[in-house]
């Protein structure tokens, strides 16, 4: 891809993304955050998922009829890499934890 494909394909998506992407401060509680964006947990952070590390990164996005939360942790401890949930129709679902898998030990993708 040529540098000009490069540029132009970024300014494009760079104003539709800006939202999503922007770093955001600490939150206080999870469940307050409904605007889409980049956050940071802290120990003290409430309604983040149990058993994941406490200081981590709050990726929130808007799907219109749904919001999605992806909790990332900044330090692995246990067996989960990174949680989601949902919250439709006015609350919020269960967080769901992921375990991790390292990436040479998944099967490759068959056609």
């Amino acid at each position: 891809m040529s540098d000009r494909v490069i540029e132009a394909t970024a300014n494009i998506l760079k104003p539709l993304l800006t939202g999503v992407v922007m770093k955001q401060n600490i939150i206080r509680d999870c469940n307050e955050v409904l605007t889409a964006g980049v956050y940071y947990t802290a120990l003290n952070t409430a309604n983040r998922p149990n058993g994941l590390y406490g200081y981590g990164t709050l990726v929130v996005l808007d799907g219109n009829m749904f919001i999605s939360q992806i909790y990332i942790p900044h330090y692995l401890q246990g067996n989960y890499t990174m949680a989601t949930r949902c919250w439709y129709k006015g609350e919020w679902k269960s967080w769901y934890a992921y375990g991790g898998t390292p990436v040479s030990a998944v099967a490759p993708a068959t056609e």
